[in-house]
């Protein structure tokens, strides 16, 4: 990574400079948190689990094309 890893708190091994590797790891990391969200929703109504995978299905798709739009900058040395 071109930062300090020290101020990190869980530690991912990866290829952080290429976006395929970025979008492995996002889709890992968000199927973890949907399954996390269905597993402590599971005594709550249905309805709440889908609000909230909807929500965050949601937010990682009006994220996902302001990245691409974006280009990616190296700080220069």
């Amino acid at each position: 990574t071109n930062c300090d890893p020290d101020e990190v708190d869980y530690k991912i091994p990866g290829n952080d400079d290429a976006i395929r590797s970025i979008e492995l790891l996002t889709r890992v990391i968000t199927d973890a948190i949907a399954e996390g969200l269905k597993a402590r929703s599971a005594a709550a109504a249905p309805t709440a689990v889908v609000e909230a995978a909807e929500s965050l299905e949601k937010e990682i798709l009006a994220a996902a094309p302001a990245e691409e739009a974006a280009p990616a900058t190296t700080p220069e040395a």
